[in-house]
């Protein structure tokens, strides 16, 4: 073999653990695939008589769709991308910190989410003690949006904890941030829908944000799969360079 042919698998080798290590490939595709679910749930409202109880068995599945996505890409992973066994790359400063940036990003998003649900539990709770008169005004069912609660309480900590463990790389990180604030939106619609209304005002200027949001998330989505689906292309014409020829299909 000669010296540059050693350079040569050298560079595919580098190439090779770069994408073990970072990339995802059909992975990341698959996270703009259900990004673009999310931003169409918006239609099935229109459905939502026809579905009957299955319409909440949807919106369950919308609002656990990060947390789905985290094990079937790395599923996805392992099926697709194990051609030459795990291979590590060098660690990259720079890549790192981008990534935990991203970490940080969902973090903070998160926190900001639950403490303005906080503040809007206090504010109305103190509402009511300061005028005990209107407590004959809540409606009956209240006990009742326990379980939406729950949702507002609990899903957003669990999109955090998770997020350390399962994100390789800086596009992951893009992809697990995009579809936790698409979950984020469509917990807090559920909840306003079940009752716990926003006021007036505020839903003036919160339809157009929300369709802004839904229309950069479906252009994102569309951009995200070709990105997921060209390095894909990119890892099998490297793992075809890797391969001796003989072994080649």
């Amino acid at each position: 073999m000669s010296g540059i042919d050693i350079q040569r698998l050298e560079a595919l080798t580098h190439d090779y653990a770069d994408f073990d290590t970072r990339k995802s490939g059909l992975a990341t595709a698959l996270g703009g695939v259900m990004a673009l679910i999310m931003s169409l749930h918006v239609f099935s409202h229109a459905t939502r008589m026809l579905l009957g109880p299955w319409w909440h068995l949807q919106a369950i599945l919308i609002f656990l769709m990060p947390l789905l996505w985290l094990p079937l890409k790395q599923l996805l992973f392992h099926w697709l991308y194990r051609g030459l066994g795990p291979v590590r790359a060098l660690q990259d400063a720079a890549h790192e910190q981008r990534k935990w940036r991203w970490i940080f990003a969902i973090a903070l998003f998160l926190m900001t989410f639950q403490t303005l649900a906080l503040l809007g539990f206090v504010s109305g709770y103190a509402g009511v003690l300061q005028r005990p008169e209107t407590i004959p005004q809540l409606p009956a069912r209240l006990p009742s949006l326990w379980r939406s609660w729950l949702w507002v309480a609990v899903l957003p900590w669990l999109y955090l904890l998770v997020a350390p463990w399962w994100i390789k790389g800086v596009e992951e990180a893009r992809a697990y941030l995009v579809l936790v604030g698409q979950g984020v939106i469509w917990i807090a619609f559920g909840f306003n829908q079940v009752g716990a209304n926003i006021g007036r005002a505020t839903k003036g200027w919160l339809l157009p944000v929300f369709l802004g949001i839904q229309i950069g998330v479906f252009i994102w989505a569309l951009r995200t799969i070709r990105r997921g689906w060209r390095e894909h292309r990119g890892y099998r014409s490297l793992l075809l360079s890797l391969t001796p020829e003989e072994e080649r299909p």
